[in-house]
């Protein structure tokens, strides 16, 4: 959205080749140029995005190692119910990668009590939600107004048409169905 968000802070981008995609756990692995920096005694703080590859378990395990206080901030949550040899799994695993960070951004109520099932205390839980800038959004919509039509014909829309957006992954746990079938409904009133 042409925000900077580098600007103001001290920031430096590691120069190591990254995997093609970011596709399963065990192909991300730390880069050593971010396995260096942390052991340089420089990095005050590691934030971490999830454990949902090998390098995050690397980077905090690393981090607490050497001292380095761990903030974490994903989306996982409890919604899910596992099968109980899964459960068992992940309890131990998961567990030993949550027993290592200091601070946990929670996304929402579900994200909160995940972490507390695996025992984490409130005093180190904090509110963390998706951040929307309403007012980009705002000044697009007006900027547009104007426009509408111009950019229903250059889409294909046609003008009396409803036009709906889905924003995510055409996949089953993200639910697009329930806003088809909610367009439906919508149109039945």
């Amino acid at each position: 959205w042409d925000i900077d968000l580098l600007e103001g802070y001290p920031n430096k981008f590691i120069s190591d080749s990254v995997p093609e995609r970011l596709a399963g756990f065990w192909k991300v692995r730390l880069p050593r140029s971010f396995r260096e920096l942390l052991l340089t005694g420089r990095v005050t703080a590691l934030f971490v995005p999830g454990w949902n590859f090998f390098a995050f378990w690397e980077a905090v395990f690393l981090a607490k190692k050497l001292g380095i206080p761990v903030w974490i901030r994903g989306d996982s949550n409890d919604l899910k119910k596992d099968a109980l040899f899964k459960w068992m799994v992940k309890r131990v695993l998961v567990g030993a990668f949550i027993r290592r960070v200091d601070r946990f951004l929670c996304v929402g109520t579900a994200t909160k009590r995940l972490y507390q099932s695996y025992s984490v205390d409130d005093s180190r839980l904090e509110w963390g939600p998706h951040a929307v800038d309403n007012d980009f959004f705002k000044m697009r919509a007006t900027q547009y107004r104007s426009s509408r039509y111009e950019l229903r014909r250059k889409w294909g829309i046609a003008d009396e048409s409803t036009c709906v957006l889905f924003v995510g992954k055409f996949i089953q746990k993200k639910r697009p169905q329930d806003l088809i079938l909610a367009v439906g409904l919508l149109r039945n009133l």
